[in-house]
């Protein structure tokens, strides 16, 4: 079963501008769920999509593999009204079984908690 992984990560912050890319423990927090994406091996495509310049090449500068995409979202999926299922259903693709969506904003989950949910271990 073919699945694709979509990881948003919107530039403008009100509360906290560039929040996906702010220091976490020296690395920024965007890439704590891209490593645990990767690491798990479970997706046979990953998405990474902003409206940022910045955050999309932090990402492209750190990262390349062939099963990463990295995207510049389009703006009316970017504003403070959009919702994130929006940017989903731009994305989603048919030729993908399952269809995740992971937040950079939850910085905790580990490979392991993308591996146990596949196989429903959880």
């Amino acid at each position: 079963m073919k699945k694709l992984c979509i990881i948003p990560a919107r530039g403008g912050s009100k509360r906290l501008p560039k929040k996906n890319i702010k220091l976490l423990n020296g690395k920024p927090l965007i890439f704590y769920t891209l490593d645990a994406v990767i690491k798990s091996k479970v997706f046979d495509k990953i998405i990474f999509t902003s409206d940022d310049k910045e955050i999309l090449d932090k990402v492209n500068n750190n990262y390349s593999m062939k099963n990463l995409e990295v995207i510049k979202r389009p703006k009316q999926l970017a504003t403070d009204t959009s919702k994130v299922i929006d940017t989903v259903l731009h994305f989603i693709d048919d030729d993908y079984e399952q269809t995740w969506l992971t937040l950079p904003t939850s910085p905790l989950k580990t490979e392991k908690d993308f591996i146990a949910a596949i196989t429903q271990q959880i």
